[in-house]
């Protein structure tokens, strides 16, 4: 017969068996012995607890610098520890399966925001279940998931109904939770008075705790607060603080505003060509607005290098865009002519006319000077021109209210 190996603790445990109640399953118990091996390999914050359906599994849940961790150490044998194998998952990488009861038994809201984060990384997002995770999360004090239910709450979407009250307070408990991007929105909407009456007041202050928090956006909107004298007392020298350090960290928008003050001389000494190059560094970004106000500059030879025929060709794609004032501002170029930009009324008229149907009040009192003075190929009819004039002075053009009535 093959004899027993034991260790001592088990001999004298099974010699004990013979003259007292010493319990054997108590003494094959490796739940410490699993956690000083889970240890060695670097897991803190151990709850290590032996499976119900196997005795040498001991499953668990800790941490590994900043991740969740999950996962099993098996030993091979019920009196050895010296032989044993690991099963060990940290952060995206714990499969859906094991984040989900870990989730909705306890109070682990990251192994929620893990899931919800797992689940909206699909190829095909389950939006449902992704937004209970979401949810769950945040009620378990993850800010960041709070930050995404009232995203999914401000579009939508996720599955969830548009509710814009619902929405700014799970981006308020971001905030509070110290998720800048909570702030930020949050300032976004009592800003626009999504949900609610605009407050800007409240909107520059949600900005202000987001720039706070290093977050850059927010320093360019409550830069604009300052700029603007809206929900705060103007103050040019504090907007250009923060309009300079979020341009630098090249917020586009924050580039354009500085640009502005710079152009309307705003706390600063007038440079159009100070202003011309934040224009111009907000444009290399896309913001199209800058490219727009780069071209203005441009196509009234105010840039560094005056070049109204740049400026003219930037400001016709803006009009082939819709932009109706850009429309306007060109058919106005084309109607003075320069030496770098020759008199065209004709352009000049086909440009108003295109304005006035983009809403442009200008625009449309513009095209009735022509079409009563007969200029650039428009026929001479001051019946044609009275409408026009109306027109922009139903749009309150006052000086067109007289020429309708002329």
């Amino acid at each position: 017969m093959a004899s027993l190996r034991m260790t001592p603790r088990y001999v004298l445990c099974a010699l004990g068996l013979l003259v007292t109640a010493c319990d054997l399953s108590e003494m094959l118990d490796h739940t410490e012995d699993a956690r000083r091996l889970l240890g060695e390999r670097d897991l803190t914050e151990l709850d290590v607890h032996r499976a119900t359906d196997n005795d040498l599994r001991y499953d668990f849940v800790g941490r590994r610098e900043d991740m969740l961790c999950t996962g099993n150490l098996e030993f091979d044998e019920a009196m050895s520890t010296s032989a044993f194998s690991t099963h060990i998952a940290c952060g995206a990488s714990i499969p859906l399966a094991d984040l989900e009861p870990l989730c909705e038994a306890g109070n682990n809201g990251e192994a929620c925001e893990i899931a919800a984060q797992l689940l909206r990384d699909e190829e095909t997002p389950n939006l449902t279940r992704m937004t209970h995770f979401s949810e769950r999360a945040c009620e378990r004090g993850r800010p960041r998931a709070c930050f995404y239910v009232g995203v999914a709450l401000e579009n939508g979407d996720r599955g969830l109904a548009e509710n814009h009250n619902m929405a700014f307070v799970n981006y308020t408990r971001a905030c509070d939770a110290n998720e800048p991007a909570g702030c930020f929105n949050a300032g976004l909407m009592r800003y626009r008075g999504d949900g609610s009456q605009v407050e800007h007041d409240v909107a520059c202050q949600f900005f202000d705790r987001s720039c706070n928090m290093n977050f850059i956006q927010g320093c360019a909107e409550v830069g604009q607060c300052y700029r603007d004298g809206e929900g705060v007392t103007q103050d040019f020298l504090r907007a250009r603080e923060l309009l300079e350090r979020a341009c630098t960290a090249e917020v586009a928008i924050a580039c354009t505003n500085l640009g502005n003050m710079y152009e309307l001389g705003q706390g600063v000494e007038q440079s159009d060509a100070r202003a011309f190059t934040y224009y111009a560094n907000s444009c290399s970004h896309d913001y199209q607005r800058g490219c727009r106000y780069a071209a203005w500059l441009q196509l009234h030879a105010r840039g560094p290098i005056p070049n109204r025929a740049v400026g003219a060709r930037v400001m016709s794609g803006f009009c082939d865009r819709g932009d109706a004032g850009a429309c306007l501002d060109l058919g106005v170029a084309l109607h003075e002519g320069y030496p770098d930009l020759p008199q065209d009324r004709a352009r000049a008229y086909s440009y108003f006319r295109t304005a006035c149907e983009g809403g442009n009040a200008a625009g449309c009192r513009n095209v009735g000077v022509y079409l009563r003075g007969g200029l650039g190929g428009a026929p001479r009819d001051m019946s044609m021109a009275r409408p026009f004039f109306q027109r922009a002075c139903a749009a309150g053009n006052q000086q067109a209210c007289e020429d309708a009535r002329g």
